[in-house]
């Protein structure tokens, strides 16, 4: 994918190959910065990942994995955790631009602060998913279901918990992903949560999970990452989502 992009000084907005108002764009999109930042994008029948590529306290242009509609609703959540809800108002090869319900503070948001009385560091947005997975740790060999993912690691809910040793580094192997190494960061329960040792690529694991199921609305899983299993985006702007699983 070819991109330029020009001051934001200069133009008040990002630009890229082909991006003018002949285009079709123009006013649709929203000025602002140039940024890359990971982001949860969610619609009224799923989430996935996206890249904020510019954005601004009116709206944003995103990269996404799938096309979105315009006049289509939808929200980020962004690496603090706030939701920002908005509106698609343009659509083209590379993505989308939204324009937010209400205006955003840009810095508070990209700064990975999180909002006052919420807990936990920033992190990557997490999505919860429904999937087989395998850990491998020398000769022990373990199975066990994804509950959330993100590019940065996973929660995974293994089938036989008694089993597990203190375990340290793993391999692990995602139906639908290539195996990964990674590192056990904490024991809970029957559950583990893993680091890779390498960050997931946007691209791959966007597809994945465009085609892995989340929860259902009725399943035990269906708050691990804090938002219902079918997210429908009617939070204000500004708005975090509830507690979410570590």
């Amino acid at each position: 994918m070819t991109e330029e992009t020009t001051s934001p000084a200069a133009t008040g907005r990002p630009k890229r190959a082909g991006d003018d108002r002949s285009a079709g764009r123009g006013d649709d999109v929203p000025p602002g910065a140039a940024v890359l930042e990971i982001a949860r994008l969610i619609t009224a029948t799923a989430d996935n990942l996206c890249i904020i590529r510019g954005i601004s306290p009116r709206g944003a242009i995103i990269q996404t994995s799938r096309a979105l509609d315009r006049g289509e609703k939808v929200a980020l959540e962004v690496r603090s955790g706030e939701l920002i809800d908005g509106t698609v108002s343009a659509t083209f090869p590379v993505g989308s631009s939204i324009w937010f319900d209400k205006p955003a503070e840009v810095t508070a948001l990209l700064g990975g602060a999180r909002p006052a009385g919420s807990r936990g560091r920033p992190r990557l947005p997490r999505l919860a998913r429904n999937a087989p997975v395998t850990v491998e740790s020398g000769d022990l060999r373990l199975d066990g279901t994804i509950r959330n993912i993100s590019m940065a690691g996973a929660c995974i809910e293994l089938t036989q918990p008694e089993d597990v040793p203190a375990l340290g580094r793993v391999t692990v192997a995602i139906d639908g992903l290539a195996a990964v190494p990674a590192m056990v960061k904490w024991l809970k329960g029957g559950r583990i949560g893993i680091k890779f040792d390498r960050p997931a690529g946007f691209e791959d694991l966007a597809a994945w999970l465009s085609v892995t199921p989340a929860p259902t609305a009725s399943s035990s899983t269906a708050n691990e990452t804090g938002d219902r299993a079918v997210p429908r985006p009617r939070r204000t702007a500004g708005a975090r989502p509830d507690g979410s699983a570590r």
